[in-house]
């Protein structure tokens, strides 16, 4: 069962900079899993291949309204949304005793939600610690529903009868996102390489089987009819990875109802799997956009 889980926070003391990575976030996730099972600690981090969590950058408490994603570079708290290192430690971007900001883990593999929760159940004011930064730890969301943008689950079960044979897909990229090709990194959502991503974690994760063969009909039957995008740079606390936020929409062709069903689950699934590089750092967070 995959779960989507968001952390609001106050910040326990002033920072003279914003100077917390993705790094500090996935370092303070795997510190959680130790105090529970150093077992499966080690497990999830020596695991090859697609991994089965993902975490978010460290948002403001202004973040995401509404779940909507403003495309504004002072948004994004931890990933050092601009190259431009005058900019780094401005007054805005500091956190202060009292802020609030959130961030967001999701989970695909059951084994690792128990040990996960069973940390702030057993701690009534549990503490985060990022870098040199205290966050006290304030509400734990699991639950989706209005204005619960961000968190939620579902069993696999449920995600694979649950999906609609729909010819239209909009996804919303909330944290910089980005493909590995070689070398390069694509800046771009071409859809063969963010559906990959969810078909591989589908697969592995699910107990289901989605054939590989889909990606090529993808390939051959997405249109991109509309998008708002732009780049946005995102550390990760060793390197500044070059990435976009924003907003796609994609048309599609072929109109075989397995097909559809087939490629609307993976988009669902994006919710809890995220999309490209770097999803266990702070990147690629991703959920699937309907307007009815």
């Amino acid at each position: 069962m995959p779960y989507a889980i968001t952390l609001k926070c106050y910040i326990k003391s002033n920072a003279e900079s914003t100077d917390v990575s993705g790094y500090h976030i996935h370092a303070a996730f795997f510190n959680i899993l130790s105090e529970g099972s150093e077992e499966t600690s080690r497990k999830l981090h020596s695991e090859e291949g697609r991994k089965a969590f993902t975490v978010s950058s460290l948002f403001g408490k202004s973040s995401l309204v509404s779940g909507r994603w403003s495309l504004d570079r002072k948004s994004l708290v931890v990933g050092r949304s601009s190259l431009d290192k005058n900019n780094l430690k401005t007054k805005d971007q500091r956190l202060r005793t009292g802020n609030e900001v959130w961030f967001r883990v999701t989970l695909l593999d059951d084994a690792v939600f128990p040990i996960f929760s069973l940390h702030f159940l057993e701690n009534p004011n549990p503490v985060i610690r990022l870098g040199t930064i205290e966050l006290l730890v304030k509400e734990v969301k699991v639950t989706g529903g209005k204005g619960a943008w961000w968190s939620g689950f579902s069993d696999y079960k449920n995600l694979y009868e649950s999906a609609e044979p729909l010819d239209e897909i909009t996804l919303q990229f909330a944290t910089p996102t980005s493909f590995k090709q070689g070398d390069t990194n694509m800046l771009f959502p071409i859809p063969k390489l963010a559906f990959k991503g969810y078909l591989e974690k589908w697969n592995k994760y699910s107990g289901m089987t989605i054939r590989d063969s889909l990606l090529d009909g993808i390939d051959d039957s997405f249109i991109l009819s509309q998008y708002e995008l732009k780049t946005l740079p995102f550390s990760d606390g060793r390197a500044v990875i070059p990435g976009f936020v924003g907003t796609c929409t994609f048309k599609i062709k072929n109109k075989d109802k397995e097909f559809l069903r087939s490629v609307n689950l993976l988009a669902d699934f994006s919710f809890f799997a995220g999309t490209g590089r770097k999803t266990t750092h702070g990147m690629g967070m991703t959920r699937r956009v309907i307007s009815r």
